[in-house]
């Protein structure tokens, strides 16, 4: 193995040689570190790691790095990674592991950044990371994705949630938005509630309905998240109609008939017939966040109710305020300026000196 060489900064240095590129020149690869013996171990690392995936390409670790979290992640996730793989690196998967570089997974980037969003190349980014990190830790990754956008949330005001109940009344969509919007369920909580989720003032979610990765619907035995588990009190009038839904439903069966997919076409459908904005019916949960927290219920409570599991989603949510609102707390703003401004009355602004 090289031997490592003190530089003049005084880190050390081991320069390896690598192999050659397709034109036939010589490739290096170096591994610093502050002294010697670290300098070194990495350069050894490295040598073992690849001799044991020299004839892996990097198709090969993705797909490898997919299955090894296919009972780990949600089957919405494992989805996302494969599609990453069958459509957004097609320029790395023949490229050996021990000829990735910084230089050609960025041009693979690029390439992705030309025509799609910045979520789906950062995304492609992340999981290119994660997989180079699992069969090649040594490999520093330095690649850039494309900066966020900005995403405008449309949250629907009181009033829109009026017009759209009075839209579904008496339908069998009234009661998934009345859960979505005042007890802040999910969409695949809602379509997995059994009747033994029901009791006399609350309801458990404690199942989801979600997409396999063979694309077809089905029941898990827990939520989205650990914080997902959780037990909900709802008004009373709501509760009554789950459990009229719940009395007529065989033990074995959801207590509504909507899948996921079927549920957001019907939301849509009742916000054209309300004549509001289309929103996504995850913009229920929107909803619920921002009217507990403007009636001033404590963010640990809001959080534990939906499900969520950090404060960090709340605040991207709070951002994004009810318009009708946020008009109120403007015009609050304004008034009290109109109490308390002494300009016309104390100085006169030409002078910048009290007047006379």
């Amino acid at each position: 193995m090289a031997t490592a060489r003190k530089l003049p900064s005084g880190s050390w240095r081991v320069r390896m040689y690598i192999g050659s590129d397709e034109d036939g020149k010589k490739q290096y690869k170096s591994f610093t570190g502050k002294t010697k013996k670290e300098a070194e171990k990495k350069a050894l690392n490295y040598t073992v790691i690849h001799t044991q995936t020299q004839d892996i390409t990097f198709g090969e670790a993705f797909h490898r790095y997919i299955e090894s979290k296919r009972n780990i992640l949600s089957p919405t996730t494992i989805r996302g990674y494969q599609a990453i793989e069958r459509n957004y690196i097609n320029r790395l998967k023949r490229v050996k592991l021990t000829q990735i570089t910084n230089e050609i997974l960025q041009k693979q980037l690029d390439g992705v950044a030309i025509d799609h969003s910045a979520k789906t190349v950062n995304n492609t980014r992340g999981v290119i990371t994660a997989t180079l990190k699992m069969f090649i830790p040594s490999f520093v990754v330095d690649i850039k994705g494309s900066p966020k956008e900005k995403n405008t949330v449309h949250i629907p005001s009181d009033e829109d949630i009026h017009r759209i109940l009075d839209a579904v009344a008496g339908t069998d969509v009234e009661l998934p938005i009345l859960l979505s919007a005042f007890g802040s369920l999910r969409r695949g909580e809602v379509c997995a509630i059994f009747p033994d989720c029901v009791h006399d003032t609350y309801i458990t979610v404690k199942r989801v309905i979600v997409l396999n990765t063979q694309n077809r619907w089905e029941i898990r035995e827990r939520p989205k998240t650990y914080a997902g588990y959780r037990d909900i009190t709802l008004p009373e009038d709501i509760m009554e109609k789950v459990k009229a839904a719940a009395s007529e439903c065989p033990n074995d069966q959801p207590i509504l008939k909507y899948k996921p997919d079927g549920l957001y076409k019907r939301f849509r459908k009742a916000t054209e017939a309300a004549g509001v904005y289309p929103y996504k019916y995850h913009s229920l949960r929107h909803y619920f966040a921002t009217f507990c927290h403007s009636i001033g219920i404590p963010d640990q409570y809001i959080m534990e109710m939906g499900g969520w599991d950090d404060i960090g989603t709340l605040t991207k949510i709070y951002q994004h305020t009810m318009g009708s609102k946020r008009e109120n707390i403007n015009n609050k703003i304004s008034q009290y300026y109109d109490q308390i401004k002494i300009y016309d009355t104390k100085y006169d602004t030409n002078k910048k000196e009290p007047a006379v």
